[in-house]
C-alpha cells in the first residue's frame, strides 16, 4: 500500500525517502515533494509512511508538512512508526508528537528496541 518511506539519514541527518518498489533512496527536497504531489495529489498521505529511529532526530521538523496540510487540509503522514531505544526516548517522542502541529492526526506506533 505504501510506496515510499520517509526517514532521516543517521549519518548526516538529511531528510530521505526510500522507494519501496525500486529500493532507491532519494533526498526529500522541494523538487521531489512537488513530483509526489503532482503524482498523488491529496492521496500522497496514503503512499508515504513516516519512520524514525529517534536516536538523533527528536524535534527535527519534516519538510513540507505544513505546506501539504495547508494545501490539502490534512496531515502529510497518515501512519508512522517511531523506534525508541529506552524509556527516556519514549517520553521524548510522546512529548514531541504532542507538540507537533502536523502529527496530531497521524496514527503512530512506538516500538522499543
Amino acid at each position: 500500500r505504501f510506496h515510499y518511506v520517509y526517514h532521516i539519514d543517521q549519518v548526516d541527518g538529511s531528510d530521505r525517502v526510500l522507494c519501496v518498489n525500486s529500493n532507491s533512496d532519494v533526498q526529500f527536497d522541494e523538487e521531489f515533494y512537488k513530483f509526489l504531489c503532482k503524482t498523488y495529489g491529496e492521496a500522497l498521505r496514503e503512499r508515504i509512511f513516516f519512520f524514525v529511529d529517534n536516536r538523533n532526530v527528536i524535534g527535527k521538523d519534516v519538510p513540507f508538512q505544513l505546506v501539504y496540510q495547508r494545501r490539502f487540509g490534512q496531515p502529510l503522514f497518515m501512519q508512522s512508526v517511531v523506534l525508541a531505544h529506552d524509556v527516556d526516548d519514549f517520553s521524548k517522542i510522546w512529548q514531541a508528537m504532542g507538540r507537533s502541529r502536523t502529527m496530531n492526526e497521524t496514527r503512530f506506533s512506538i516500538y522499543k528496541s
